[in-house]
């Protein structure tokens, strides 16, 4: 492993020169994301952000001991510039051996962890290699997206149509190696070792949530005034100036009531544990 001490970036190899991940939208304050991950990290918590994360989740991050594993090296060297935190670029062969985390926070999925300057590893391999570094009793903070969600139901554009950095992956069933649906995840995560715990789902889109709604709240009152609301102002706003196969709102309300929020909904922060024994 080599250090850039010019901007303080740990070099494992395997870092993407001519990419960035960090293309997408952005929220004020890094968003209800952000909150969340604050909530779930203790102070004085050591943290391993793995994979790209809006620049604001680290400011909510200031009471832990923050090290982020990117595959960008353009990304890693701003965020270097600008916080403090321990940066490594590279794939997942960046993951320190012999550290462990008591939060490990890939709110971003396992795509963008990966690095195709090295050997893949899939889906499955990737979260192993989280749980590995968890210690014990340390939490995993997971994004799903989900292939039927709401945001690609209503998306006039196939998943193929993009070309930004991060749109350069398979998605959906045509990728057999990822979870389909919450079920799945929750065996995944099992069979990684992990104890799966609660499960929000994101609206109106998994990379910038306005709303994470806890997923079993969705499933047990579908007739909820409040959780109507949540859903309908969430997706309200729809796709800016993208358009669209119908009203997002409207469909994410219909769903709610017919006991689908959860299952409809664009993507997934799924929190699980690793148990004291394992």
């Amino acid at each position: 492993m080599t250090t850039d001490t010019s901007t303080r970036i740990a070099l494992p190899g395997g870092e993407m020169l001519a990419w960035s991940d960090l293309t997408g939208r952005r929220l004020p304050g890094g968003g209800p994301l952000a909150a969340l991950a604050a909530r779930v990290t203790p102070a004085g918590a050591r943290v391993l952000l793995a994979g790209p994360h809006d620049p604001e989740l680290v400011d909510r991050l200031a009471h832990a001991d923050v090290t982020c594993l990117l595959r960008s090296w353009p990304d890693g060297s701003a965020l270097a510039e600008d916080r403090p935190a321990r940066v490594v670029v590279g794939g997942p062969g960046g993951l320190p051996a012999d550290e462990t985390f008591d939060v490990v926070i890939a709110a971003a999925g396992l795509d963008a962890v990966e690095s195709v300057e090295g050997t893949p590893v899939g889906w499955d391999g990737l979260l192993r290699r989280l749980a590995a570094v968890l210690a014990p009793v340390g939490g995993l903070l997971l994004r799903l997206d989900n292939p039927v969600g709401l945001t690609r139901m209503v998306d006039t554009a196939p998943w193929y149509a993009g070309r930004d950095d991060a749109d350069w992956a398979i998605g959906g069933a045509l990728d057999a190696g990822r979870p389909a649906n919450l079920e799945q995840a929750r065996e995944r995560l099992a069979g990684a070792g992990l104890r799966p715990g609660g499960c929000f789902a994101a609206y109106p889109e998994p990379a910038a949530p306005t709303a994470l709604v806890d997923a079993g709240a969705l499933a047990a009152r579908p007739g909820s005034g409040l959780l109507d609301a949540v859903l309908h102002g969430a997706c309200a706003p729809g796709h800016g100036d993208r358009p669209v196969l119908q009203d997002p709102a409207r469909l994410a309300v219909d769903a709610l009531h017919a006991g689908l929020g959860a299952a409809l909904a664009p993507g997934w922060l799924v929190l699980a544990h690793r148990a004291a024994s394992a």
